[in-house]
């Protein structure tokens, strides 16, 4: 194969056209490009380690002008120079959910082994706070833990040793005590599963807690909130916790929906009040920034805002430069150049027809990489391959999405925010944001409205106390009825007798209990991520932005049975039998996953041919292989997981 032919068989170049994330590794960064907004980050991140006060930062830009793509840029800085720490949030799922979700990416990216980095930011940030100061010049973080690990084993070992050094370095920051203790858990690899469950404000079971020795999970918000406080405080007097909120826009249900932009703004004041070194950079689109100035008060503003950047279109000789870095990436088409005796940097694309698809004031990054993709195919077939259809296209994004969504944890915030815009989106200014603690969303119907409550909590005490106040609000004739919602791979415990006696007292005032798959699960999760994408602008199919009405209708005509069958549920509830043989059969076989029907029957005080009767018709969680001899086994499907 000749040289010409061999680079027409590479990939192309400008096939990635955005950053999803700010941890994603990326394409070419090309550093000239929004350099000022970059060092307005960097600027703000150095006030607050002068000052010792928090900042924030708004950035502006239009849709494809690369606000992630800089954020991205700002987290390789951070990691590099080792001093700071770095987390990136996509939008929160609710007002009333502000600190438990931020403290679960905040959680994520502390603990997490991230992209350009050996070990975890909170690894780093505890060890360092250990290290008496006179000693931090000449002994690095790893060197001091490493040494640590080698005197102490990982485990129980570890765990009492650390208690010592970890109580004075609370005291000595007046951080709340159990969060310290349940870190101290996570560090020394001592029921380290429970640890980081905890630590993400999860809805851990009874057994975990007591594990963990400590009297609370953090699925409150205020507890949450005391978490934060915490890790901000950890970080230390001259380390920067850097927020970075991306796509604000996704907060909002409908443009007049003011409540998720007050809830943020409020929550950033709060957080700036208790902590010292903390810095929030916040990216929404040009326009946006007048919504956001109309939905939330001057003075939180002013914290949101004090600092203020924007992003930049590219003009003609940034546009080149990004095309001749993109090019210079690919080093088959290096290789041909080199063969061919080809000197042109932007070959095989011409610099003439670049510089004519950027218009006097400039072109988005996005816009620009479509044109040269397009470009870069016309070079390779002769012609522009015929774009999928964007029905085709948009389903392509749907799959991918839901096989993201389909390995997530079943989180309570994200199922709400989730059914709030999805069943707005199919009958708009029907439903709502709950008011009042416990009801997560109101859906209005013509008999009345009904309250709907999404019951996650894995530790029956807490679940217990949940249904309690649900009973006494469905006893208020506030709400025509009452829906409570639990994932069907989160089981009520058969010996959750309280729960179940709650349970039954709803079902029989009127009140509904459902149980979404984890299809429908996911589902929501991944219509949420869409139009949240679709809002920021930062969705497109075939180099155009795809506006969220449309998505709306699109996902209007492609939720599955499944996921409609509970978006109906919610119009007109009806029931989920509490079905006592598969909720303990479900709870026997977690962690064992197959076991012979005789044994199961035995622990369930029940005949093996009723058992196997009662599972002739079949089950969506648990299955059976007939034998000789008859065994049971928990399908994948009945697993939640992080």
């Amino acid at each position: 194969m000749d040289a010409a032919a061999q680079a027409k068989s590479v990939a192309n170049p400008f096939v990635s056209n955005r950053v999803d994330s700010a941890w994603d590794a990326g394409p070419v960064d090309v550093e000239t490009i929004n350099r000022t907004a970059f060092e307005r980050c960097r600027q703000t991140i150095e006030l607050v380690r002068q000052t010792a006060q928090c900042r924030g930062l708004l950035l502006t830009g239009e849709p494809g002008s690369g606000k992630t793509h800089l954020l991205q840029r700002l987290r390789r800085e951070i990691q590099r120079l080792g001093r700071d720490c770095f987390v990136y949030v996509p939008p929160v799922s609710g007002p009333d959910r502000f600190f438990r979700d931020l403290l679960q990416h905040t959680v994520r990216d502390l603990v997490g082994t991230r992209t350009g980095s050996p070990t975890s930011q909170l690894q780093t940030l505890l060890v360092r706070e250990l290290l008496a100061p006179e000693t931090r010049q000449r002994v690095t973080p790893a060197l001091l833990w490493s040494d640590v690990r080698r005197r102490h084993a990982p485990g129980a070992t570890l765990f009492r040793w650390l208690e010592g050094p970890m109580s004075l370095l609370c005291e000595r920051l007046q951080v709340d005590p159990e969060t310290m203790r349940v870190l101290r858990h996570y560090l020394a690899e001592y029921h380290r599963s429970d640890a980081y469950a905890w630590l993400l404000g999860r809805a851990v079971s009874d057994a975990a807690l007591a594990r963990l020795e400590v009297g609370r999970s953090l699925e409150e918000d205020a507890d949450a909130f005391q978490a934060l406080v915490t890790l901000s405080r950890l970080a230390g007097a001259h380390a920067v916790l850097v927020l970075a909120f991306d796509q604000l826009e996704g907060l909002q249900v409908r443009p007049d929906d003011r409540d998720g932009l007050l809830a943020f703004a409020t929550g950033i004041a709060r957080l700036f009040v208790e902590c010292r070194n903390v810095a929030t950079v916040s990216c929404v689109q040009t326009h946006f920034k007048q919504d956001l100035e109309h939905a939330v008060p001057p003075a939180h503003m002013h914290r949101l805002a004090q600092d203020q950047g924007a992003l930049t279109l590219l003009d003609r000789s940034a546009a080149l430069e990004l095309v001749r870095q993109r090019l210079a990436a690919a080093s088959e088409l290096k290789l041909a150049r080199t063969a061919l005796g080809v000197h042109d940097p932007l070959w095989p694309l011409a610099q003439g027809d670049i510089a004519a698809a950027v218009p006097a004031g400039g072109i988005p990054a996005r816009l620009l990489l479509n044109h040269c993709r397009d470009r870069f195919e016309v070079w390779r077939h002769g012609s522009t391959p015929h774009p999928a259809a964007s029905t085709d296209a948009l389903g392509g994004l749907w799959e991918a999405r839901l096989a993201e969504s389909a390995g997530e944890a079943a989180d309570e915030g994200v199922m709400a925010d989730g059914l709030l815009k999805v069943l707005d989106a199919r009958a708009p200014g029907r439903v709502k944001r709950g008011t009042q603690r416990d009801i997560d969303l109101v859906v209005s119907g013509p008999g009345g409205e009904v309250g709907v409550a999404i019951c996650h909590a894995q530790s029956m005490t807490s679940l217990a106390a949940r249904l309690k106040r649900l009973q006494t609000i469905a006893a208020s004739g506030k709400f025509k009825r009452l829906v409570v919602l639990r994932d069907e791979r989160l089981p009520v415990s058969a010996t959750a007798k309280t729960c179940r006696e709650r349970l039954a007292s709803l079902e029989a005032t009127g009140n509904a209990f459902v149980r979404p798959s984890a299809e429908a699960y996911a589902a929501i999760a991944a219509a949420r991520t869409l139009l949240a994408e679709a809002a920021a602008g930062d969705l497109d199919v075939n180099g155009a932005p795809v506006a969220p009405e449309s998505l709306k209708r699109w996902l209007a005509g492609h939720l599955d049975a499944t996921t409609t069958a509970l978006l109906d549920a919610l119009d007109a509830p009806v029931a989920t039998p509490l079905d006592d043989t598969v909720a303990r059969l479900q709870e026997a076989l977690e962690g064992l996953w197959i076991v012979p029907a005789a044994e199961l029957a035995r622990t369930l005080d029940l005949a093996e041919a009723a058992l196997l009767q009662r599972l002739a018709t079949p089950q969506r969680l648990v299955g059976v292989l007939a034998g000789p001899p008859a065994v049971v086994f928990l399908r994948p499907e009945a697993l939640e997981r992080e």
